[in-house]
């Protein structure tokens, strides 16, 4: 068992950029679908009465992800336009008739 955690006054946890320190692969959902994925920055297998508490204004769990998720921006909004073209129709049909 875990001993209890607590974030200090200002404290600032950075978590890693690198994808590869989030390996192996653990099962989780994405959207209500259970796959293998990256480690979540924060896991608690098997676990219960986890919390993470910090006092005051200043304490930071900070992802770190800015830098790796620039280089996955443009992959992604590509991706995103040809998704919404293939699922949405070229004219909005009414939620309800009339």
């Amino acid at each position: 068992m875990l001993a209890p955690r607590a974030l200090h006054r200002k404290a600032i946890v950075r978590f890693s950029p690198n994808p590869a320190d989030y390996l192996p692969a653990v099962l989780t959902k994405f959207e209500g679908t259970e796959l293998y994925n990256y480690s979540p920055l924060l896991r608690a297998y098997m676990a219960t009465n986890v919390a993470v508490t910090g006092e005051g204004i200043g304490s930071v769990l900070d992802g770190n992800g800015a830098e790796v998720f620039e280089t996955w921006k443009d992959l992604q909004e590509g991706d995103q336009v040809k998704k919404n073209n293939q699922i949405l129709p070229r004219h909005p049909t009414p939620l309800v008739r009339e």
